[in-house]
């Protein structure tokens, strides 16, 4: 990160000299002032080819091996968290947390987080409809359900039923209050399920 900043300020300071902003070495209030809007735009640019060359590395990093570390996800984590606003990113950060599992894996609750910001975003895009929306939903509980946060992936299972009566959700829905421990509401999801389809084996057993 240090090296980063460091080659990031060696290359404003060389364009700001290129482009007459300040003529000696030491830039001054003044200069900096007068071109803000292009400094920013200049650290912006660098910022987001570094992101995405950083990105790419740890996918390459990632084909070559076939093999998702922590070291890994935590750095897709750290690119989703800095950068909130990019859907590709949160997605990225879900998909890499997804992929490695253990017994109170220190990244779950971050990779739940990347997977709200993602449905947070999937339902804020353009052209999206409320069956877009309810299916994204079903897709962040499967996700935050493999994190094993059942109590945030029933929210969102709760949603999406609101809009149509998948199976999936429902099945889903089920599984979340039984490890809730909440067997009522299980046995009214299985019976819901039955109705849907007679022969679904799982809700039979």
């Amino acid at each position: 990160r240090i090296e980063r900043t460091s080659a990031i300020k060696k290359d404003i300071i060389a364009l700001m000299i290129a482009n007459n902003y300040f003529r000696n070495t030491t830039i001054s209030i003044a200069d900096v002032t007068e071109s803000k809007e292009e400094l920013l735009e200049v650290i912006e640019e660098y910022e987001k080819a570094q992101l995405s060359r950083d990105v790419l590395q740890t996918l390459a990093d990632t084909g070559k091996t076939g093999e998702v570390t922590q070291e890994r996800v935590n750095a897709m984590l750290d690119y989703a968290e800095s950068y909130p606003e990019n859907m590709f990113l949160q997605r990225m950060a879900v998909v890499y947390g997804n992929a490695l599992k253990g017994d109170n894996a220190p990244h779950y609750g971050r990779t739940v987080q990347a997977a709200i910001r993602y449905e947070k975003l999937f339902a804020g895009s353009e052209g999206v409809t409320g069956s877009d929306v309810a299916q994204c939903k079903i897709a962040v509980a499967q996700w935050i359900m493999n994190m094993k946060d059942y109590a945030t992936a029933l929210s969102y299972l709760e949603d999406a039923l609101k809009v149509q009566e998948n199976v999936d959700a429902v099945n889903m829905a089920a599984q979340c209050y039984n490890q809730l421990g909440q067997a009522d509401k299980c046995r009214e999801m299985t019976e819901k399920l039955l109705q849907i389809e007679p022969d679904n084996i799982q809700a039979l057993t």
